[in-house]
């Protein structure tokens, strides 16, 4: 602890002039420590790791890694800090998500990027010393290794992060394959445990196997006892022989790969409008022409980034419009898995610069945070925001308010907030305790966080949109 505090005391007196903060998530690392400044990015190297660090930049296998796509980008920074020779500055990536956040297809992304990154780095005898998830960031569609003191030589042809693989990256994926990926996703929230091997066994298929169980018992032990004889003999025979030569590690890395790719990820579907939708059903005509008000919002504003909130109706449509009209920090967030799975997919294959993940921004614990993690508003928070399809969903089926649904927004936007709401409902009739639903209190809601709320009609008498912004 006293050595952090003096880190952070040298490093504050070289740039003393910006905003300083440790990154919440670097604390263990003995090869160097992360800071934020001035929105930079800065790694101190430990006294004891900056002969071993330089000479990967020397000898050309840092650069290699970041002309790959392997490695964030990253170069010596001209920064002298006090008892320490080494100072880099990474690229900074415009979204941090979590691995929770991901569905499974970017989970399994992730754990077969790593293993590229440790079959290119054994081909230097370099290997990883972390295998957690957090140490890799989607770019857009793409993952890429931001744990650069993570890279350590390779000793004794044995990968000290295997077991963390297994149980941040492996398991999780077969849980995943068995149908529970919301199980997986809500384990991964657990930073030192991930995914234990206990937490695959299914109980209800134990139940089944267990009454097999006294059947086949003695009949295997006689089986097994011919079995012990012939693998001893074959075992023996392969190691004495001249010709065998044990696995490599990048056999090793490979082969794991072929594993995780061989799982079929199934999805579990989940039911987000428990009740029986009433609303409206849109028209064609009104469809086109909310999609060319929004490109043409969207190109007069010109947001550096969006946040996509669009209800399951949208499929999507509104990310991949901002995509495609040139705004290259797009983020799709939704609570259902797979519609992000399929966004992914489709960003994927068309090498759209889209980040989907899964989440509910009204949710009471979506935003949750600490010491270490960052709350979503801080992560997620785009200039413009896109909120279609959601608002009486949130409002009947939900039990959300107008208030905690537009101070949501109001943290997620740097700016511009635009917002399709349904005029006509009818639950409203069906339960009286909700004729506080009307456009004229949900404006008056909004005139609590936003300065400017810009009502625009529609060729419908059922939907309006509304155009909200900040000072």
């Amino acid at each position: 602890m006293k050595e952090a505090l003096s880190t952070v005391e040298n490093f504050q007196s070289i740039v003393s002039k910006e905003k300083l903060s440790p990154h919440g998530l670097s604390f263990s690392d003995r090869n160097g420590r992360l800071f934020k400044s001035n929105k930079k990015l800065y790694r101190v190297i430990s006294k004891q790791s900056t002969k071993f660090y330089r000479k990967l930049f020397d000898q050309g296998i840092i650069q290699n890694l970041i002309a790959k796509n392997l490695l964030i980008e990253t170069e010596i920074a001209d920064l002298e800090v006090k008892d320490y020779e080494l100072v880099l500055e990474h690229r900074t990536i415009p979204f941090v998500s979590y691995p929770q956040e991901w569905c499974d297809e970017m989970l399994r992304d992730a754990a077969l990027f790593h293993l590229d990154l440790c079959i290119e780095l054994a081909s230097n005898q370099l290997t990883t010393q972390d295998a957690h998830p957090l140490n890799i960031l989607f770019d857009g569609y793409r993952p890429i290794f931001i744990d650069f003191c993570s890279i350590i030589a390779l000793e004794n042809q044995s990968w000290p992060a295997e077991h963390a693989f297994n149980i941040f990256f492996m398991n999780p994926l077969r849980l995943m394959a068995k149908g529970h990926t919301r199980t997986a996703r809500w384990l991964l929230h657990d930073y030192d445990l991930g995914v234990q091997n206990s937490d695959l066994e299914d109980s209800r298929h134990k139940k089944l196997v267990v009454n097999y169980k006294k059947n086949i018992l003695n009949y295997g032990e006689k089986i097994a006892e011919k079995l012990r004889y012939f693998l001893l003999i074959f075992f023996l025979r392969r190691f004495m022989s001249k010709k065998y030569k044990p696995p490599s590690m990048i056999d090793f890395f490979r082969e794991t790969q072929k594993k995780i790719m061989n799982l079929t990820l199934f999805y579990s579907h989940i039911n987000f409008s428990p009740q029986s939708n009433q609303s409206p059903i849109p028209s064609e005509s009104y469809l086109i022409q909310k999609i060319a008000l929004t490109e043409q919002i969207i190109n007069d504003l010109k947001p550096n980034s969006i946040l996509d909130i669009s209800g399951s109706l949208s499929q999507g449509s509104y990310s991949k419009l901002a995509a495609s009209i040139g705004c290259r920090n797009v983020i799709m967030l939704s609570p259902d898995e797979l519609l992000i799975k399929n966004m992914y997919i489709y960003a994927k294959t068309n090498k759209l610069s889209i980040l989907p993940l899964i989440g509910d921004f009204s949710s009471p614990i979506w935003n949750l945070s600490n010491e270490w993690v960052e709350p979503a508003h801080e992560r997620l928070k785009c200039e413009m925001v896109l909120v279609f399809s959601v608002i009486d969903d949130l409002i009947f089926d939900w039990w959300r308010s107008f208030e905690l649904i537009v101070t949501r927004l109001s943290l997620l936007s740097k700016r511009w907030v635009l917002i399709e709401f349904i005029l006509d409902n009818n639950k409203i009739f069906d339960e009286p305790h909700l004729a506080w639903y009307s456009l004229h209190n949900f404006i008056k809601a909004l005139k609590n966080k936003f300065c400017n709320v810009t009502t625009i009609s529609m060729d419908t008498e059922s939907r309006v949109l509304i155009l909200c912004e900040k000072q």
